[in-house]
């Protein structure tokens, strides 16, 4: 059975430049988003009619006048002052893309979040609204900060940067001020604030609360998405939250009217970053542009208050790129937990996620450029000159500047294309691009600067084994243990995390198919190109005695500690586990290893 999805053993190493071949060529296929929690549901004509002139409720001039009523000096917190833009996305650079990645309170959106077109009358009462948020982009993207902050700055820098509105985020046990502020700007009609609270007693001050899970094809049943933010507009004025292990989340702010509700995939674990190359239209470079800035968000609908007395369940049910995202977002969480019960270093906090909603399935990878701190930029800028269209450069330089503001530490590639293994490939490949991440930590920058280098020279010359190479060029040892280690402990966390799973396997034919747990990893010891091998590692940690198997009962500890900066190749890490454990028997280990078909007894490959 051919490999339908993720990995393809030509271009696994290229990383971050598979990505940029959108560029070149891309085609036309519209993917339909999930429709989630729409029961009660207006269509977006009625919300477009609604309030389409009303006055924000929470701008600066009326907050003013809400004060005034309330008989209250005008004393304004500054740190509660916010500012809302538009501007043109080709502007940014890789600088001001830095300023707002690193920004965790912001939002940017590429529709005006903050219209009160998007915010239904306070007379729906029960209903949830999906609302046609394509309807609302117009090139543009809006975002909204605290004023006065390093984001501010970056914002003064944009020519087209166009200020639309100063708005206040009230403190939220300041409740008549934010009711009087719905009266004074027209949004609803109550004569005070005392008429307001009797109008709308049950449904004051309301908590959204409820769970984020995506639907898992192999189960047929909901997973829940650890660690993935769930955000609320307060007339555009961004309170967010992050989900618990359980998936659950609850808004910190009390709510008397509605609000639109969505998601982000980003974390302090990870960031997911998307490239979709899907759409009505050829994506262009301008439509790249703005989806890498806004990021992994999905907007669901606006809810009212009066429906966040019940949960508010937010579900990926069908394969989109949102579904992706969240079982990315999975996969990280459990790699950490995993790690932590392997008592071996998880990947490194902050990894940025290029995921690439395609055609078709292609690279996965691991380059790891964020966490590379010897000239990661150019090296990718060196790389697209090498890999792809020189002209890349001269004719997008503003696109090529503006990612390298977040390079990439892992990338993957995902058909919109639902494959019968979708969930078990996604899982099994993120735990081995996982797995490359936790070495890296273990081994060290050089190490994997080094392997890169190898890589993309076994590409530039064509080698006839693919970009792994054949098992003889320059650091091939350290591509060897490298890919053997991901693939074991991908593995090996796939089965912990899926136990009735299917795992993608190479057999020793070059074929591949689909083998069940333990067998995957028992019984098929090879990755790639019959000399990056698997097998050994599990030999030593299972508890089986067969014929040419005497060594057993050891730890992935035990086996990840052998990995040093200095393990060219498998020899290097043999020695090492032979010297950390000198009771091991070392005629039983050479034996193991001749007979899985690594080296011979002198240790030469």
């Amino acid at each position: 059975m051919n490999k339908t999805i993720f990995r393809s053993t030509k271009i696994k190493n290229l990383l971050l430049f598979s990505l940029l071949t959108f560029s070149i060529s891309l085609n036309s296929c519209k993917k339909e988003l999930d429709i989630i929690e729409s029961e009660d549901a207006l269509n977006s004509e009625d919300v477009a009619s609604i309030a389409s002139n009303s006055i924000n409720p929470f701008a600066i001039e009326n907050i003013y006048n809400a004060l005034a009523t309330l008989e209250r000096e005008p004393s304004l917190n500054p740190n509660r002052i916010y500012n809302y833009y538009k501007f043109n996305p080709e502007e940014i650079l890789a600088e001001v893309l830095k300023i707002l990645e690193a920004d965790t309170n912001l939002m940017i959106m590429d529709y005006p979040f903050a219209d009160m077109s998007l915010y239904p009358n306070d007379s729906l009462m029960e209903e949830t609204t999906t609302i046609d948020f394509e309807k609302y982009k117009d090139g543009n993207l809006y975002i909204i900060y605290v004023a006065n902050s390093s984001v501010d700055a970056a914002i003064g820098t944009l020519n087209s940067a166009e200020k639309l509105d100063e708005l206040y985020l009230p403190e939220i046990e300041d409740e008549d001020l934010q009711i009087q502020a719905l009266i004074s700007s027209g949004y609803v009609e109550d004569a005070n604030v005392a008429a307001f609270k009797r109008r709308k007693w049950a449904c004051l001050f309301k908590q959204p609360f409820g769970n984020v899970s995506y639907k898992d094809q192999k189960t047929g049943y909901n997973r829940p998405v650890p660690n993935i933010k769930v955000w609320t507009l307060v007339f555009g004025l961004p309170i967010s939250t992050h989900t618990d292990v359980f998936g659950n989340y609850k808004i910190p702010w009390r709510f008397n009217v509605g609000t639109i509700i969505g998601t982000h995939a980003k974390n302090e674990y990870a960031t997911v970053k998307p490239f979709n190359t899907l759409g009505p239209g050829i994506r262009t470079i301008a439509q790249l542009s703005i989806n890498f800035i806004i990021g992994s968000k999905h907007s669901f609908g606006w809810y009212s208050s009066c429906r966040m007395r019940r949960s508010i369940n937010l579900t990926f049910n069908n394969h989109s790129q949102q579904r992706l995202w969240a079982q990315i977002l999975d996969a990280v969480h459990h790699h950490r937990m995993f790690a932590q019960q392997d008592n071996i270093h998880a990947a490194p906090n902050d990894l940025s996620i290029y995921a690439h909603w395609s055609l078709s399935s292609g690279a996965a990878s691991t380059p790891m450029l964020g966490h590379i701190k010897t000239n990661p930029a150019a090296m990718f800028l060196n790389f697209i000159s090498l890999f792809f269209d020189k002209n890349l450069l001269d004719t997008e330089p503003n696109f090529v500047n503006m990612i390298s503001g977040l390079l990439p530490d892992i990338t993957i590639r995902v058909s919109a294309t639902e494959s019968a293994n979708y969930s078990d490939d996604i899982m099994q490949i993120m735990f081995h691009e996982l797995g490359h991440a936790s070495l890296f930590r273990q081994v060290g920058e050089i190490y994997w600067i080094e392997i890169i280098t190898q890589i993309v020279s076994n590409f530039l010359t064509s080698s006839p084994c693919g970009t792994y190479g054949c098992g003889t060029e320059l650091n091939y040892g350290k591509i060897q243990v490298n890919e053997a280690w991901a693939e074991f402990i991908g593995k090996t966390h796939h089965y912990r995390f899926q136990p009735n799973g299917l795992a993608w396997v190479r057999l020793s034919s070059g074929f591949t198919d689909y083998f069940p747990y333990p067998l995957a990893l028992e019984d098929v010891p090879w990755f790639n190109q019959g000399w990056i091998n698997t097998g050994i590692f599990y030999d030593i940690i299972d508890g089986a005695n067969e014929r040419y198997d005497n060594i057993h009962n050891y730890t992935i500890r035990n086996l990840y500690e052998n990995f040093t900066p200095n393990t060219n190749n498998f020899c290097d890490w043999k020695n090492d586990f032979i010297n950390n454990y000198p009771n091991i028997n070392t005629n039983d280990l050479e034996n193991l290893m001749v007979l899985q078909n690594w080296w011979t007894n002198n240790c030469s490959n």
